[in-house]
């Protein structure tokens, strides 16, 4: 008796990659519109509630000081780990930018 843990390659074969495309992504009608609507949705979703607010947040490191990191998704720069004045700098360049 052949151990369970080997096994005969005779019950393999190799499969075409029509074959395999055909087993993994079902080309129904059902599936493609389900698929559409999926992405249609959740495209729409990203920019419905998507923010252009200025996210600023801090973080302490392991010694305890405090830094201040902020991102702007309208110009999509951020700051990391800057002081409060840093910071401040930081924000008020960004509402002088033209883009306002």
């Amino acid at each position: 008796m052949t151990p369970p843990h080997q096994h005969s390659y005779a019950q393999f074969r190799l499969i075409s990659a029509q074959e395999l495309e055909a087993f993994c992504y079902p080309k129904t009608l059902a599936f493609r519109l389900r698929s559409w609507l999926e992405r249609t949705l959740s495209g729409m979703k990203t920019i419905l509630f998507s923010s252009s607010d200025l996210e600023v947040w801090h973080t302490y490191d392991a010694n305890g000081h405090l830094s201040w990191s902020a991102y702007d998704p309208i110009t999509r720069n951020a700051i990391h780990r800057v002081s409060d004045t840093e910071i401040r700098v930081w924000i008020e360049q960004r509402h002088r930018m033209p883009h306002r």
